[in-house]
């Protein structure tokens, strides 16, 4: 019986300096679903931020703000 949960997991993953990408590779699981556990870290307030866990440039946000904008 494995007392660690599998979003506990990926963030110690992530926490040891793990990629998003590596993190998969090593559980076997899609990105999506690593993307999905910090997700869940996120609303559960066991991290501050996705800002840290999404690969995103200033010019990609700046690029979504914009877009926001026109909404």
């Amino acid at each position: 019986i494995n007392p660690v949960s599998t979003y506990d997991e990926t963030l110690f993953l992530f926490n040891s300096g793990l990629s998003v990408e590596q993190i998969a590779i090593k559980r076997n699981l899609t990105i999506g679903t690593i993307y999905s556990h910090f997700e869940r870290l996120y609303r559960n307030s066991q991290i501050d931020s996705l800002a840290s866990v999404i690969a995103i440039s200033d010019d990609e946000i700046q690029e979504v703000r914009e877009l926001l904008t026109k909404l």
